[in-house]
């Protein structure tokens, strides 16, 4: 670790920028770390009659940032267009 670490050595960057938004980026992280938990859920529910992801999703609260990704992703390309 000394070595690694040690005199002489250039400084070692441990960050990296942020990639911008994409919903395609989004959707891949439900699918690998959300969809799993709602699946298991949706069947608990249905198993135990509960309402846990009625509950869990009225509870949900979108920030400004949510509602401008709505908007971008549900409003057609010709009304972006100013003329």
């Amino acid at each position: 670790w000394a070595w690694f670490i040690g005199d002489n050595r250039q400084s070692l960057k441990l960050t990296t920028k942020p990639e911008p938004y994409t919903l395609d980026r989004t959707l891949r992280w439900v699918q690998r770390q959300v969809a799993p938990t709602l699946k298991m859920l949706k069947k608990i529910d249905k198993g135990n009659g509960t309402d846990y992801m009625e509950t869990i999703e009225q509870q949900a609260k979108l920030t400004e940032k949510h509602e401008m990704i709505i908007k971008q992703q549900t409003t057609p390309a010709k009304d972006l267009v100013e003329s």
